[in-house]
């Protein structure tokens, strides 16, 4: 009985490290069918598993299919450690350049670190993707950037190899126009990003971070200013191109050297792409490419908008909607808006791209909420009013009626007028006046001259103001 109880204790004991060794994304495949907070911490979902094995919650059974998970899950990372102590081979490498892509392989016997630090070497990160450029390859896979010691300063170096046709890519496609500062087509990209696998992170640094690559320093983006009392600027969020200082060579070894500081319960990843950079006018070209958004979705957007409701006493019966562009206060010639934005406003496709390519914000300009390009959607119907003969030159602002249709104010404006009645008053004594409606002027010419003398005004013109002492 002793002895089951001591295996048992022991059994405990290897489950709950192996569960500390799990790495979010398993955490969650595990609780995937229990009741859990989404969004709960690393530490809080492994105090969960453990509930469920301790606890009454659920059946034997169920605790034995948890088990076998997270000895799957812990057999997984064990063997991506072992293959990580390997040096790489590379076939299309000599044998005598082969080197390791970690300055510290995590080995079977140094094991321990990676278990109390609780960060895995290679998470499962995604970052989100940049518009202006498209991923050809990746050079060095997301890998966490691993304190070895307490000390808040860390440093560690990690290593990337161009196989020879991505070295072939780079040099053949950039402009060298300019020997001090050549533009490169296709380029070497590092990023940063925070060690986070439930969503697709965007660029982060890491505080005081500096980067060297080949020995050489690499500019990165200067922090943003801050007036806050104990609280360390920020880089913008961006990659960082380093194609300037990378050996362009199959057959040498790319070194980066990262320093940073730690920051309590955050952890950091690294990652390095070759990419394809891209302008507006190519994204332009693209957006059309895909198509506009149908003239009729908009129209059913104005029907909505212009919907009479019975409980509202106030109902709106037209929109008006300019043609001038936000950004470049001037006419569209590409309207489009993000699908996730709920106006009727459009903007220009051309300048809103160029405003990102040379800032990239993604914001949009009419109710300054995120625009992603992959949300962008040329819109159809405001396309067919800007090419409509009846759209004049100067017209800059148009109406959406109940029915989906639009008109320019000009002619909304005459139909009014069309359609109001306007009264003229004429007096003629002191105390009397005769109120009569104004015709229009083919029927006025007509009655004028129907009427003849008749209507003519006498010569002679009485004061009514004089007393009769006066006039004598």
């Amino acid at each position: 009985m002793k002895r089951t109880r001591q295996s048992d204790k022991k059994d405990d004991e290897s489950i709950k490290k192996k569960v500390e060794f799990l790495r979010v994304i398993d955490l969650h495949s595990i609780l995937a069918v229990y009741k859990y907070p989404k969004n709960s911490r690393k530490d809080a979902l492994q105090a969960r598993v453990l509930q469920l094995l301790k606890g009454r919650e659920i059946s034997e059974t169920q605790k034995q299919e948890i088990r076998k998970q997270v000895e799957k899950s812990f057999d997984k990372i064990q063997a991506l450690a072992r293959q990580r102590s390997k040096t790489p081979e590379n076939n299309e490498i000599s044998s005598m350049y082969q080197q390791q892509f970690n300055a510290t392989p995590l080995t079977p016997h140094n094991v321990a670190p990676f278990i109390t630090s609780g960060f895995p070497i290679q998470p499962d990160v995604k970052l989100k993707r940049l518009a202006f450029y498209d991923v050809l390859g990746t050079l060095l896979q997301p890998s966490t950037l691993m304190p070895a010691s307490q000390a808040r300063q860390q440093e560690g170096t990690y290593y990337f190899h161009l196989t020879p046709q991505q070295a072939t890519d780079i040099a053949m496609n950039r402009d060298v126009r300019n020997p001090a500062k050549p533009e490169y087509l296709i380029q070497v990209q590092l990023r940063f990003c925070l060690l986070e696998t439930t969503s697709e992170q965007e660029d982060c640094f890491p505080p005081n971070v500096q980067v060297k690559v080949n020995g050489k320093l690499c500019q990165l983006p200067n922090p943003i200013a801050t007036n806050k009392p104990g609280v360390e600027p920020r880089r913008p969020p961006r990659p960082v191109n380093i194609t300037p200082h990378v050996k362009i060579s199959p057959t040498v070894a790319n070194v980066i050297h990262v320093q940073w500081q730690t920051e309590f319960n955050r952890a950091f990843v690294i990652s390095c792409y070759l990419v394809r950079k891209l302008t507006s006018d190519c994204l332009l070209q693209r957006m059309k490419t895909k198509g506009s958004k149908p003239s009729e979705y908009t129209r059913g957007l104005i029907k909505e908008k212009l919907k009479e409701d019975a409980d509202c006493e106030i109902a709106t019966t037209m929109l008006r909607v300019s043609l001038i562009c936000p950004l470049g206060k001037m006419r569209m010639t590409t309207p489009c808006r993000a699908s996730t934005c709920m106006h009727l406003q459009c903007f220009d496709a051309s300048l809103y791209l160029q405003m990102n390519e040379r800032k990239p914000t993604w914001n949009c300009p009419v109710c300054d909420k995120p625009a992603l390009y992959e949300n962008l959607v040329i819109d159809g119907y405001f396309q067919e009013v800007i090419g409509s003969q009846k759209l004049g030159l100067d017209d800059n602002e148009i109406q959406l009626h109940k029915d989906g249709e639009w008109s320019t104010l000009d002619t909304k404006e005459e139909a009014k007028e069309q359609v109001k009645s306007v009264q003229k008053v004429e007096i003629i004594s002191d105390d009397l006046e005769v109120v009569t409606d104004d015709l229009p002027k083919s029927n006025s010419k007509s009655s004028a001259s129907a009427t003849g003398t008749a209507a003519k005004p006498n010569a002679d013109t009485v004061d009514l103001t004089l007393d009769s002492d006066d006039e004598k």
